[in-house]
């Protein structure tokens, strides 16, 4: 208990006794327990222990029953020390509400594909088979033409990959909705001399041929390609583009 008309306020700042009390009053020991629960509220037990002790060496100096309040605390220290605390206390819960009201509303876009992701498996293989077949389809490199200057291959028939070790052939193509493709005639490195350098040119001027031939003798189904307007106007008409490289 406090002998005195008045009961103040008790909170410990860094090991001193901060008194709200308009003059001196008589303390006992035990007299801060009266405001436990204000501190556990403001998030002040830590300094507990510590109010009890200064309390007692004061006792123990012979001044519990009157001591002059104003020589160990003042006012404003309780006053600044419980706003900040109720600002630690309520910031946060505070801080969480103004985040959630702030949220951004979701993204139309976001939505869009979040549903698209959500298409089964044969929803997405009708749509890419969709767009395969509105866009023109190309193969930059293929090494066919060393397959066409074989004895008896013909473009034109489907092979199997197994038999010959072709993997590509005018139906094929068309099955896999292949539009264009370029045939490379390629040639292996060898010697760099005068003999080599001939082999070379004649062989690539073999494969070269072999393709221009194919697209010749297969004009229903395919046509040779010498710059893009030339592949749009083969696709359009239901044919393979064939392009030439080296």
């Amino acid at each position: 208990m406090v002998s005195s008309a008045f009961s103040p306020p008790l909170l410990v700042i860094a090991g001193e006794v901060s008194i709200l009390a308009p003059r001196p009053v008589s303390l006992l020991p035990r007299s801060p327990d009266r405001y436990r629960p204000v501190a556990r509220f403001l998030n002040f037990s830590d300094y507990w222990v510590t109010m009890h002790g200064v309390l007692a060496r004061q006792q123990a100096a012979g001044r519990s029953e009157s001591t002059d309040l104003g020589e160990v605390a003042r006012p404003i220290n309780w006053l600044l020390l419980m706003l900040r605390n109720l600002i630690i206390r309520f910031s946060i819960p505070a801080f969480a509400v103004l985040l959630v009201a702030c949220a951004p509303e979701p993204n139309t876009e976001e939505v869009v594909q979040e549903a698209e992701a959500e298409e089964t498996e044969a929803e997405l293989v009708a749509r890419a088979l969709e767009i395969h077949d509105r866009v023109l389809t190309l193969d930059t490199h293929a090494d066919t033409p060393l397959r066409m200057i074989e004895p008896g291959f013909d473009m034109a028939e489907r092979h199997d990959p197994r038999e010959t070790g072709s993997k590509v052939d005018y139906p094929r193509m068309k099955e896999g909705g292949l539009d264009a493709i370029f045939f490379a005639a390629f040639v292996a490195q060898d010697i760099r001399d005068d003999e080599g350098n001939s082999r070379a040119k004649e062989l690539a001027l073999e494969m070269i041929d072999a393709v221009v031939d194919s697209t010749e003798r297969n004009p229903d189904v395919a046509g040779l390609a010498l710059n893009p307007d030339d592949a749009y106007e083969l696709e359009a008409a239901g044919k393979r583009a064939i392009f030439l490289a080296i």
